[in-house]
């Protein structure tokens, strides 16, 4: 009995535009979340590569004004 319920259910509309809101639901958050992943990424490397920029800038400054041991200190 019961199983014949369900077997009535999955012809139902209902049902069928469940599964498809879901499936468009699914596919959006996706969709969305890699966007967003996408987006900080670039952002935290943009910003990475920025500091380790100024870093070498420093260390170079510091490596022709006094050397190795400049750097080192």
């Amino acid at each position: 009995m019961f199983l014949k319920t369900l077997r009535s259910l999955r012809h139902t509309l209902a049902l069928r535009l469940t599964i498809w809101y879901a499936g468009i639901f699914a596919a959006s958050s996706i969709l969305a979340l890699t966007l967003v992943y996408a987006s900080v990424v670039a952002v935290v490397q943009e910003r990475t590569d920025g500091d380790l920029k100024e870093d070498i800038e420093e260390f170079a400054s510091l490596m022709q004004s006094g050397g190795l041991e400049r750097v080192e200190g």
